[in-house]
């Protein structure tokens, strides 16, 4: 009796303790594609209820009214469009804005984002310090690396220059503009290059220019390494990138760390996870043999470039540049 009587106890109390309500997470998407719902996926498998809950918005819905009817714990955006929502909604919940390219932040995100009071921000960008890691560990004689980009992502080319250097490689740039099309600065950068990089600049790669991007740089022999998947499989003999369910996880990861802590403004962060896509067509015909996606991770998890000066370090652990 005196168990029972205790049982009984113990369920009374626990019907007179309100539940904790859930911490609400509003997901603000730039659009409803695959990708966007694959990290969405993702990041509503690392906030399960009952103690988290996730509500979406697209980014033409966001406003300050939609918050408020839906209420928000945290906000978080998928995208650039929806990063750009948050112009217009209210400053004082805490914000994390994922998926958005290092060169958007650098050159409107970081003042629009700066106006809120708590803000976090994942790129969508691999890290430059690990792409010259991985690049040496996939390429070791590769020694003298091309890249072209556009006028509007010039800026980036000291911070590559000066990652590049750190293991040992030679960076050579040529700006696609008025004065320098597209094959003529393939050319430039290629007659002196072991390798083409190719960074995520839709105005120099895209599906219109991947024909003669491809073909310029099988006329050299020489591989591209790409930035996805999809460029893979276009021609690129490797890619190093994060899928949308990785980046979706560690979304998730940034929000509870975000909702647990005092301090709702983490510093920018890198994607922690990363995949290697390559294609074997292309080393084939290359004559190359690549090492295995395993074998390439643990040399990136073990290598020291070469007169490396410690930069700064992200809060990824990567190192690399943070503005």
């Amino acid at each position: 009796m005196r168990i029972i009587r205790l049982l009984l106890w113990i369920a009374v109390l626990a019907w007179a303790v309100p539940a904790q309500a859930a911490q609400v997470v509003l997901v603000v998407l730039s659009d409803n594609t695959a990708p966007y719902q694959e990290v969405l996926q993702a990041l509503d498998g690392g906030l399960l209820p009952p103690r988290y809950e996730v509500r979406v918005v697209s980014a033409g819905q966001a406003d300050a009214d939609t918050v408020q009817a839906r209420g928000a714990d945290l906000i978080v955006t998928l995208g650039v469009q929806a990063a750009e929502s948050l112009d217009r909604l209210p400053a004082a919940i805490p914000a994390l804005a994922a998926l958005v390219p290092r060169d958007w932040y650098v050159a409107r995100g970081r003042a629009l984002l700066l106006k809120r009071r708590d803000v976090s921000v994942l790129f969508l960008d691999q890290p430059l310090r690990r792409q010259m890691r991985l690049l040496r560990a996939a390429l070791p004689e590769a020694k003298e690396i091309g890249v072209v980009v556009s006028q509007q992502r010039a800026w980036l080319l000291p911070r590559l220059e000066d990652a590049a250097k750190s293991y040992g490689l030679r960076v050579h740039t040529a700006v696609v503009g008025p004065d320098l099309g597209l094959v003529a600065a393939l050319d430039k950068v290629l007659a002196d290059s072991d390798v083409l990089l190719a960074l995520p600049d839709p105005d120099v790669f895209n599906s219109a220019t991947a024909q003669t991007v491809f073909l310029t740089t099988y006329r050299y022999r020489e591989p591209v390494v790409g930035y996805s998947a999809s460029m893979t499989r276009a021609g690129a003999l490797i890619s190093f990138y994060s899928t949308p369910a990785q980046i979706g996880r560690q979304v998730a990861a940034l929000a509870v760390r975000i909702l647990a802590s005092q301090d709702k403004a983490l510093p920018p962060q890198y994607p922690t996870e990363y995949s290697v896509a390559m294609n074997d067509y292309v080393a084939r015909s290359l004559g190359m043999r690549l090492p295995s996606e395993e074998i390439l991770k643990k040399s990136h998890a073990t290598a020291a470039g070469p007169g490396h000066q410690g930069p700064m370090q992200s809060s990824t652990g990567e190192e690399d540049w943070i503005d």
